[in-house]
């Protein structure tokens, strides 16, 4: 009798399980039906997106030249139903500097 490989089940996704491509074949299986992404601010700074925090160079602290009554406004869908201007600039400012990592495709 030859003992088979069996396939891969994950209950708990950790760096050890094999990374990406185990859960793209257990995807591929149909044994992985949902998957769960928590990331933070890390995810978007390795791409040349700051992040909000930062002193000096988060989000923050730089959104006073965008002219928003609070920093949050300038994602804020009603703010922007009103008045998109600001995140267009920000967008613009950002874009060139952008190099998108693995990360933004998942």
């Amino acid at each position: 009798m030859t003992a088979l490989s069996p396939e891969p089940t994950l209950d708990l996704v950790s760096p050890s399980c094999g990374g990406l491509t185990t859960i793209a074949r257990l995807m591929k299986l149909g044994r992985c039906k949902k998957v769960l992404v928590v990331a933070g601010a890390g995810i978007s700074t390795a791409s040349g997106i700051p992040d909000f925090r930062t002193p000096g160079t988060g989000l923050y602290a730089n959104l006073e030249k965008f002219n928003v009554p609070y920093p949050e406004a300038i994602f804020n869908i009603d703010y922007f139903s009103n008045d998109p201007q600001p995140f267009f600039s920000l967008a613009k400012a950002l874009y060139p500097g952008i190099t998108l990592t693995p990360h933004v495709y998942f």
